[in-house]
């Protein structure tokens, strides 16, 4: 796909050189800058479809996606030297960061515009055969990338490492007010405390809620609620369902500062029924597990949804090929204001991994 643009006679030769230098890779390239050179007009390339499969080196290995437009190099690598040298509000290592995180944001984006445009032949290492639970090595979570840098020395983990267990979360310490504004959302329970104890043990002045309409619990480090979060405010025969934005009413809470869930495929769902919600009811921090097993079970043995029943929109026209929902649901994160900043993949298993996901309002 092409556009035209007027240029000064000037920039005719260069126009022209760059297409020359390009027409091993693009003749059709060459050849139309030529014939609009003549015709008073400059060649600007845009990348297409047919173009996603023919920027390939020999040896396999991928040029770099501003190939096809020289010069938009140079202005990425200006805007990245921008963030450093004159970073914006003061020389702030945070202001640094969130210059830093709005340009790979941004090309990220972009990226996944590209894979969900592209040709299935292109998604191959993406798609699961029928008889696949799961694709190996956590593949298709090579499409979660962090944008944004949580600094090391204020990353903790809470819970277990992983070598013992699948139960410990990561969270940006840093991105919290552990003050007694601190509150403290852990949605899906099982009975299982472990998170809330250890985060009360360390942060005595958090309110700390646990939702989860699956049962009757209780411990004493959190405020246990037999409500689950969804889209409306419901009951049904699974129990009583109501909306962030209700809960937060109901609690007297201004913003919550921190959301744990581990909901066995619910995610898929939940951040969709976020996008219902108003900016001020998305908690500043989400630590969430994501499920790709083609059939999940509960600790129960009780097999869960299906994502693609939970939120279809998502899958619509996937035909088994995972790149098309994630790159999908990371723009949901995008559209709701959050940036990924830690991935975990889950050693117990490579269907599952987990995510630090923070809010713009936090950066």
């Amino acid at each position: 796909m092409h556009q035209l643009r007027k240029h000064s006679s000037s920039s005719k030769a260069r126009l022209v050189m760059m297409a020359v230098r390009s027409f091993t890779t693009r003749k059709s390239t060459i050849i139309a800058a030529l014939v609009l050179t003549m015709t008073g007009c400059a060649l600007v390339s845009v990348p297409s479809r047919d173009m996603i499969s023919s920027t390939r080196e020999p040896a396999g290995g991928m040029i770099p996606f501003w190939a096809s437009a020289p010069s938009s190099k140079a202005d990425i690598v200006d805007r990245y030297t921008r963030c450093l040298t004159r970073p914006p509000s003061g020389a702030v290592m945070y202001n640094t960061e969130r210059c830093w995180s709005d340009i790979s944001t941004e090309i990220y984006m972009d990226v996944l515009a590209r894979i969900e445009d592209s040709a299935p032949t292109e998604l191959s290492r993406f798609q699961i055969a029928e008889n696949q639970l799961y694709l190996p090595n956590w593949q298709p979570f090579d499409l979660f990338k962090p944008t944004y840098e949580c600094n090391a020395m204020d990353l903790l983990r809470i819970g277990e490492p992983s070598r013992k267990s699948d139960s410990g979360k990561w969270l940006c310490s840093d991105k919290i007010e552990f003050g007694n504004k601190c509150v403290i959302f852990s949605v899906g329970s099982n009975n299982q405390f472990d998170f809330e104890v250890e985060m009360h043990g360390h942060f005595p002045k958090c309110e700390i809620h646990t939702f989860d309409c699956t049962g009757d619990f209780s411990n004493p480090s959190t405020t246990f609620h037999r409500t689950c979060v969804g889209r409306e405010d419901v009951k049904t025969e699974k129990g009583a369902f109501k909306r962030l934005s209700t809960i937060k009413k109901e609690l007297g809470v201004n913003t919550v500062s921190l959301l744990k869930m581990d909901i066995e495929n619910f995610e898929w769902q939940f951040f969709l029924d976020m996008l219902d919600e108003p900016e001020d009811s998305r908690p500043m921090q989400i630590l969430v597990e994501f499920h790709i097993r083609m059939e999940l079970h509960d600790p129960t043995g009780k097999l869960m949804p299906y994502p693609w029943d939970l939120a279809p929109t998502l899958f619509e026209g996937w035909n088994r090929n995972w790149a098309i929902p994630i790159a999908r649901m990371v723009k949901v994160f995008h559209q709701l204001g959050y940036r990924i900043v830690w991935q975990e993949r889950n050693r117990w298993g490579e269907f599952a991994t987990e995510l630090i996901l923070v809010h713009q309002r936090a950066l």
